[in-house]
């Protein structure tokens, strides 16, 4: 369990920092994300990690994804199948970020793809955020919107909240006090929908 936690936090931190070490072999691969790994299941990765590769998305997320699911006990063919699957997301990603979007951004994406979204979402919102605030990333704003419809805020409604925030020019801590305050009035009862309407509103009516 202590191991899981880890690698969930390692994701965030590169995630954060936007470090993705595109692991080159099997002797660049962490050791800790690996151990675990079947020889024929890690034979599967290294394949699926040179296809990341060859078409520009970070690999070491299916390096993580693939031990998350090892130290969870799933079969290695159900694990092979999670991680092509994010492959997949994050080549969608590349496609709605484009080719100077970073690592983090991608796996941000990814995570959007993953919640029901496609390329066109994820370029909405680059064109939004990057409008007002070209040298800010968009981890955070893709993160909150995936965050949003995990909630299940409706994807639209979702994506507008978002993209107003992001066409305002809004720092981080405002998408973050977003995914914040909504997940609280969830969890008082609030309809997802009618929470994130309701706190989009005051951040706009609050700012310049």
């Amino acid at each position: 369990m202590r191991t899981a936690a880890m690698l969930a936090y390692a994701l965030t931190v590169m995630l954060s920092v936007g470090i993705a070490a595109d692991v080159r072999g099997q002797s660049q691969t962490t050791d800790g994300t690996t151990a675990s790994l079947s020889p024929a299941l890690r034979a599967t990765i290294d394949r699926l990690a040179d296809s990341a590769r060859a078409i520009g998305v970070p690999a070491e997320p299916l390096y993580l994804k693939a031990a998350e699911g090892a130290l969870k006990g799933a079969a290695d063919d159900r694990v092979a199948f999670v991680v092509g699957r994010l492959l997949a997301e994050l080549r969608e990603a590349r496609r709605g970020l484009g080719a100077d979007a970073t690592s983090a951004e991608l796996v941000a994406g990814a995570s959007v793809v993953h919640a029901g979204l496609d390329a066109a979402v994820l370029r909405r919102v680059r064109e939004a955020r990057r409008g007002t605030r070209a040298d800010h990333s968009l981890v955070m704003p893709l993160t909150v919107l995936a965050d949003l419809v995990a909630r299940r805020v409706t994807p639209e409604v979702a994506m507008a909240s978002v993209t107003a925030l992001a066409e305002r020019g809004a720092p981080d801590q405002e998408f973050a006090s977003l995914r914040s305050v909504v997940e609280r009035e969830i969890g008082r009862g609030q309809p997802p929908d009618a929470a994130t309407r309701a706190r989009t509103a005051v951040v706009l009516r609050a700012g310049p």
